[in-house]
């Protein structure tokens, strides 16, 4: 006899077909895996990112504590800074982290005499980049970040 299973959804909830469906053999219940907490990922985030404050430009360094509040603030900017797979998963993902923040130096955010890799060199502490700066072209940053953190930038 080939098995045939329905979903339950609670808004066609029925109790009746749901006893028959367990009689029948044919209940079974979906447990979605629990989103990893990341509310360590802000804490990571600024710990990583504060070695470069020396760096903010004249026009954002009265403002630039705000902008990465409200920047970590924003749960699709937050998720495109954590890890989604691997051992680190849910932790701060360093490639994005670097990415954002050539990013936002070619905004103007940080000051533009200093090169990315003097920001990367100074995130990491160390005096050699790595992997995360050597792949920061390569990361992928979606247009709908790109897009919120543009409208952060217009509103801070």
């Amino acid at each position: 006899m080939k098995h045939i299973f329905k979903q339950v959804r609670p808004q066609d909830f029925n109790v009746e077909a749901l006893m028959n469906a367990a009689r029948e053999g044919r209940l079974y219940i979906d447990v979605k895996e629990k989103e990893p907490d990341q509310s360590h990922v802000a804490e990571e985030v600024r710990a990583y990112v504060a070695p470069i404050q020396d760096y903010v430009s004249p026009e954002f360094f009265s403002k630039i504590n705000q902008l990465w509040s409200e920047i970590l603030a924003s749960d699709r900017i937050r998720e495109y800074l954590t890890m989604k797979k691997g051992t680190k998963s849910g932790h701060m993902n360093r490639y994005a982290v670097t990415n954002l923040v050539c990013f936002l130096r070619n905004k103007g955010v940080y000051r533009q005499e200093v090169s990315a890799l003097d920001l990367h060199l100074r995130m990491e502490k160390t005096d050699r980049r790595n992997k995360y700066y050597m792949s920061n072209g390569n990361y992928y940053m979606s247009d709908a970040v790109r897009i919120g953190i543009n409208k952060l930038l217009r509103g801070v």
